[in-house]
């Protein structure tokens, strides 16, 4: 490795919009910051990051350089919203990094990328990091906006498993490579998970009295909206009312589950609750809102099992050894990760089918996943160590 003077020649800009993303590179820019005195600029496109890195001092938004334009967040639309020329033009003079370090989960990050890489004056080195756990396909939003139509703005991706690193080299070889880092967040869950006192305290928050070996906690992880999402959670709300004993006001106990649904960081519970409302099961499920002062890792560790439609919760739950469940209801949905490739996480396209997952199927594996899953699903655990190695080794070559 380089000197440390060497390397603070160098600047590196990150360009974040999703959680998933932001919390990943946080240990890593933590680490480049505080440890190595780095010069290290963020650009959080939107909601969560803006939130997530607010008391970052070199963070920044689009209109603190004059850029106005309203991010849209948390829908498959706004993964297709651009920059116009012109304020893509007012972003590349602002920033100039040696090297430009993007999420790989909205189009506008692949648009910064890629003129990043094209800049005459200055060109940068463009690396890119897919946080998620999905398998690769010309369908995702890596295909279309990353490696297909613009192959070669992007010199380097950084993936969260091995499945999807091959499948980029099978298909972008001559263009960029692919290597397999590990997601940062996997180290940080797991941290989480070691503090019991917090556990406990926040296990003790959302089952109550009953927070006892004999209660089940089940949490679902909230998503953005749409109609798979919407018939997701219908699927989870019949099976909170077919399961769950009420939190409040107790009319009678119908089983050993609770029911908690904790919203996406960065949204509300609104949505969520006005569907439960509307479906009967509102008083079944404990609806958290962002301000329960509570992560989504710290939430998952204090229950027994955490469901979501499609989300990298599901492997950063099992890192932790709470087993996960996939709940896909909508007619031909269906989560294809490294996690189901190996028959690993279950789904459910029904309540019938949850509840039979829940009550038999991990019941069987008493209610634990052993952490080990992840090497079968080619899952790295160091993932902040190999993603900070990645970057040193493209600016010991600047």
């Amino acid at each position: 490795m380089m000197s440390v003077s060497s390397l603070m020649s160098s600047e590196i800009l990150f360009v974040v919009h999703d959680a998933g993303e932001s919390l990943a590179f946080q240990p890593v820019i933590d680490i480049m910051m505080k440890d190595l005195n780095l010069n290290i600029t963020v650009l959080c496109l939107g909601e969560p990051s803006t939130s997530i890195y607010s008391n970052y001092p070199n963070s920044f938004v689009l209109s603190d350089i004059g850029i106005d334009i309203d991010i849209e967040d948390g829908t498959e639309d706004s993964r297709a919203q651009m920059l116009s020329d012109a304020q893509l033009g007012v972003l590349v003079e602002s920033v100039q990094p040696s090297i430009g370090i993007c999420g790989m989960v909205y189009g506008m990050q692949a648009q910064i990328c890629s003129s990043l890489r094209r800049t005459i004056d200055l060109p940068s080195y463009s690396m890119t990091f897919f946080d998620g756990f999905g398998l690769w396909s010309n369908q995702t939003v890596m295909g279309t906006y990353f490696t297909n139509p613009n192959p070669e703005a992007v010199r380097s991706v950084m993936t969260s498993a091995e499945d999807q690193t091959s499948a980029i080299n099978a298909e972008v070889t001559e263009y960029c490579t692919a290597v397999t880092t590990g997601n940062p967040t996997l180290q940080s869950w797991k941290a989480t998970a070691e503090n019991e006192t917090r556990k406990h305290d926040t296990r003790t928050y959302l089952y109550g009295g009953a927070a006892g070996a004999s209660t089940i906690g089940v949490i679902y992880a909230g998503g953005y909206g749409g109609d798979d999402y919407t018939a997701s959670l219908h699927v989870f709300c019949s099976t909170a009312h077919d399961l769950s004993t009420p939190l409040e006001s107790p009319r009678g106990t119908k089983g050993v589950f609770k029911f908690v649904f904790a919203p996406h960081p960065g949204y509300p519970s609104n949505y969520e609750a006005e569907l439960f409302d509307s479906w009967g099961c509102l008083e079944d499920i404990l609806v958290l809102s962002t301000e329960s002062g509570y992560s989504t890792s710290e939430l998952v560790v204090a229950s027994n099992v955490s469901i979501s439609e499609c989300s990298t919760v599901g492997g950063q739950s099992s890192a932790v050894g709470v087993p996960h469940a996939y709940v896909n209801a909508a007619p031909g949905s269906a989560c294809n990760d490294v996690f189901t490739l190996n028959n690993i996480i279950p789904a459910a396209s029904s309540s019938d089918e949850l509840q039979s997952i829940l009550s038999t199927t991990f019941n069987d594996w008493n209610y634990y996943v052993d952490p080990t899953v992840l090497e079968a699903a080619g899952v790295p655990i160091n993932g902040t160590g190999a993603i900070m190695e990645q970057i040193y080794g493209h600016i010991r070559g600047i």
